[in-house]
């Protein structure tokens, strides 16, 4: 909203953001409360399979919600009238110098500077200000409740992810959680509330397949709260989210997330007030074919299995053999037996079991950026020759 649309709205807005609600808030218990999320509907697992698919193809999608704003709640405007504490005449002094002090916290409400509202109101909000400049500075020094509380949870959620993880292809239940949230309680509305509270994820998934190609989708998840939160300070919410990914042929997937508090309403001291969109959590997690438990209880074994099966079946064990076999804690004696079997395979195999010989190798050796199977030949001869 820029600074010209807000100075165009009307007082009364403000005076709306400062009165209290009609409904008061229920009393918070210091527990994490878990609400049930309506699971994702036909129509969104559709579309993220059809996402999936396309990622398995090798291209790249962005899903966008063009849409997404004109969905979400109206945050309440705070807005300066131009013709304040003035009737038909012309104002008085003491009416000109609180317009300045009203414009100069509408300019730091819309700049997000907490902190220069926080001054201006100390040293404003005095008892011989006019009478509509009180209401006013009363209007703002709510919203710097909603402001305190946006600052309270900024990238200080966490996102949870469950434990085991499930396989690629099944769905995964997410959980944002909020808090502990300082010095004051919060009441998050839900429900039909047209100010209900309302989170957006942001998806970012990485495809890896058996040739180590990597194909990038995003995605987005909408989740509106069923019904209203309270939690008190100290207290911490948890909002659980289910994402419906199909598998898509994909052996390893890469997922980073971002969690957002949307444009709404929140109520702080029976006040309803406006919040603006708040990154509250961030998060990633790699997900793996369901079986890769046998896999890494066994790395070594699987990997020179597969490769003398040498079937594109088992190329997904090959490349996953190969990344378990790359963590630290495995014995220097066998990786060296890996390395001899995947460069043999470089060395003799066919092109698609060099392709896929040669994108294990690149888990076991990061440091070497090489892609063709003379490099790989080479770079395995200086070794051996101690060059």
């Amino acid at each position: 909203m820029s600074r010209a649309a807000a100075n165009r709205l009307s007082h009364a807005a403000l005076a709306s953001a400062a009165a209290p609600c009609a409904a008061g808030s229920a009393p918070a218990r210091r527990a994490v409360r878990r609400p049930e999320i309506a699971p994702a509907g036909s129509r969104r697992r559709a579309r993220l399979a059809l996402l999936a698919a396309a990622c398995a193809a090798g291209c790249v999608v962005v899903e966008e919600r063009g849409a997404l704003a004109a969905a979400m709640p109206a945050a309440a405007p705070i807005s300066i009238p131009l013709d304040l504490g003035v009737g038909g005449g012309a104002a008085a002094p003491h009416d000109l110098y609180y317009r300045s002090v009203v414009s100069q916290l509408q300019r730091a409400w819309l700049d997000g500077d907490r902190e220069h509202l926080a001054n201006l109101l100390d040293v404003h909000e005095r008892p011989d200000a006019p009478a509509w400049a009180q209401e006013t500075m009363a209007g703002f020094r709510a919203v710097l409740g909603a402001m305190h509380f946006e600052a309270a949870i900024v990238d200080r959620g966490t996102l949870l992810s469950p434990e085991p993880l499930p396989a690629i292809g099944e769905p995964l239940v997410l959980t944002v959680r909020l808090g502990p949230l300082p010095g004051f309680a919060v009441r998050l509305r839900g429900g039909d509330d047209p100010a209900r509270a309302r989170f957006l994820l942001v998806l970012r998934m990485a495809d890896t397949d058996a040739f180590g190609a990597r194909a990038e989708c995003s995605t987005n998840v909408v989740v509106d709260l069923p019904r209203a939160i309270d939690f008190a300070a100290g207290d911490t919410v948890d909002v659980p989210v289910t994402v419906d990914v199909g598998a898509g042929g994909t052996i390893l997937r890469e997922i980073e997330v971002e969690a957002f508090l949307m444009p709404g309403h929140v109520e702080i001291s029976g006040r309803n007030l406006p919040n603006r969109r708040v990154r509250c959590a961030v998060g990633s997690l790699t997900l793996v074919p369901r079986g890769h438990d046998a896999i890494v209880a066994k790395p070594l074994a699987t990997l020179l299995a597969a490769l003398q099966l040498g079937d594109p079946a088992h190329f997904a064990h090959v490349l996953l053999a190969a990344r378990v076999l790359a963590r630290p804690e495995t014995p220097d004696a066998d990786r060296e037996q890996a390395l001899r079997a995947l460069v043999d395979r470089v060395r003799l195999g066919r092109d698609d079991q060099v392709r896929n010989a040669i994108a294990a190798l690149a888990h076991l050796v990061p440091d070497v950026d090489l892609t063709d199977r003379a490099g790989w030949l080479q770079w395995w001869g200086r070794r051996t020759d101690g060059g």
